[in-house]
């Protein structure tokens, strides 16, 4: 995508409102004003991110409340194809699943990261776009939370972000979906299975040896 597409997404991202406190009910939006725009396409600096901190972290918060808007749909970022290329196989064959909450933000949020990583390797030598460290923010937030490389999956944090930004999903369905919980119940299964089956051996041992 170029600066002119991304930007056309920040801008339907600026219709929503975001809320500093979810425990209040202070809803505000930001606009998307010219100065917003040049805002966006500021060349990144640490400097620079530490003195606009509190707009920043608002930016953040709009666009992944946008993400979770568009995954609701199963919006997709680039083809599919793309996907299809990382993987090796379909996001059906990756997930064992082709309809259904979990899947549809699987493909936003994997269409959303290698459309952002190609955007990233493409850009001129020097200029890094802040949208661009916004946009990597939004994605490590919700790869850490919903598509982890490693590590503990909590099931109340995803209820928690999902209720908060994605009220029009069916969480109870997206849980059931999900394969990484499949995953963990299949191997409760399974270690339930070979402890029930190691007490019997032991019992009928026991009862051998002392009859």
């Amino acid at each position: 995508m170029t600066n002119d597409e991304w930007l056309i997404h920040f801008r339907e991202a600026y219709k929503l409102p975001f809320n500093d406190d979810i425990r209040s009910n202070n809803w505000q939006y930001l606009g998307f004003s010219e100065n917003e725009k040049n805002f966006l396409l500021s060349n990144y600096s640490k400097e620079f991110i530490n003195s606009n901190q509190e707009h920043i972290l608002k930016i953040v918060d709009i666009f992944t409340r946008y993400f979770f808007k568009k995954a609701e749909g199963g919006f997709i970022f680039c083809p599919l194809d793309a996907v299809n290329k990382e993987f090796g196989k379909t996001l059906s064959q990756n997930y064992n699943i082709s309809d259904g909450p979990f899947y549809d933000l699987a493909k936003t949020y994997w269409t959303f990261r290698l459309q952002l990583d190609e955007d990233s390797s493409n850009l001129p030598k020097g200029y890094l776009p802040l949208y661009i460290k916004i946009l990597r923010q939004v994605e490590i937030n919700i790869a850490g939370l919903f598509f982890p490389t490693g590590g503990h999956i909590n099931k109340g944090q995803q209820k928690q972000v999902l209720k908060e930004y994605a009220p029009d999903i069916d969480i109870d369905q997206f849980m059931d979906d999900n394969p990484m919980f499949k995953s963990n119940r299949i191997g409760i299964f399974i270690f339930l299975l070979i402890a029930t089956l190691f007490i019997i051996v032991v019992f009928a041992f026991a009862k051998w040896i002392f009859s």
